[in-house]
């Protein structure tokens, strides 16, 4: 579910791009990132054995590598670029998607 989230997004993002636009082409390399973190998480837990404890590490990982970057990219957006702010906010957002979709799986595990 995120994955395809972060699809549409890119495919809206490529839209924009024009010859001179920076801003465009950072919004692609962040949303690039952010899959490459999301794509790396689904090959480990198919790759695993699909165990509660297991499924929680992958998660784990996925959610200190978006924090990371979140982290990273607000520190550049605090110096003013517009490209910084910009990539800060597609690390927030996958940020914030990730723990409502970890929110959503806890609440229908715990009412199934």
């Amino acid at each position: 579910m995120m994955l395809s989230a972060l699809a549409a997004q890119l495919m809206g993002t490529v839209r924009e791009v024009e010859d001179n636009s920076a801003v465009a082409i950072v919004k692609v390399q962040s949303l690039i990132r952010v899959m490459d973190f999301v794509t790396s998480a689904i090959f480990a837990a198919k790759r695993g054995n699909d165990t509660p404890a297991e499924n929680e590490q992958i998660l784990a990982r996925l959610e200190a590598q978006l924090t990371n970057f979140e982290r990273d990219t607000r520190e550049l957006a605090a110096r003013g670029a517009r490209q910084a702010e910009v990539r800060h906010e597609i690390a927030a957002g996958a940020l914030a998607q990730l723990r409502a979709v970890s929110f959503a799986a806890e609440i229908e595990e715990m009412t199934s």
